[in-house]
């Protein structure tokens, strides 16, 4: 098994409870039909001195959109957090961000939100053609 697969399985086994309720939410194309992968690697890039690449929470294929949840890990990391993004988005990958907490008190509110993501995601890609 290749190093990216055992790192997204091990993210996977490690996935915290903000992550299990969204991916509840999301998986077997619950919300309005849309298919997700949760763990999904991105920007891989390999040297002979380094493996590079960065691990979405959730990814929706179709729409080229990635879901991030930010827990305590990512408290004073918002420039990494930033960078990280400008990176992803160079792969024509929108990117949105929600606190752990927010998922945990109202998810309702997030789904719709990615719900309004989507579909600006589908336009926006339907026009880009």
């Amino acid at each position: 098994m290749g190093y990216i697969k055992r790192t997204v399985r091990k993210l996977r086994r490690k996935s915290t409870p903000a992550e299990r309720i969204m991916w509840e939410a999301l998986r077997h194309h619950k919300l309005n039909g849309w298919e997700f992968r949760r763990q999904y690697p991105v920007g891989i890039c390999y040297t002979p001195q380094s493996r590079t690449f960065f691990v979405l929470d959730f990814y929706c294929k179709e729409a080229r959109l990635g879901i991030e949840l930010d827990g305590s890990s990512h408290n004073g990391n918002k420039d990494y957090d930033v960078a990280r993004d400008l990176v992803i988005s160079s792969y024509d990958i929108q990117i949105i961000r929600f606190e752990n907490g927010k998922i945990e008190r109202n998810l309702p509110e997030t789904l719709v939100t990615i719900l309004n993501a989507l579909e600006l995601r589908k336009n926006y890609l339907k026009n880009k053609k």
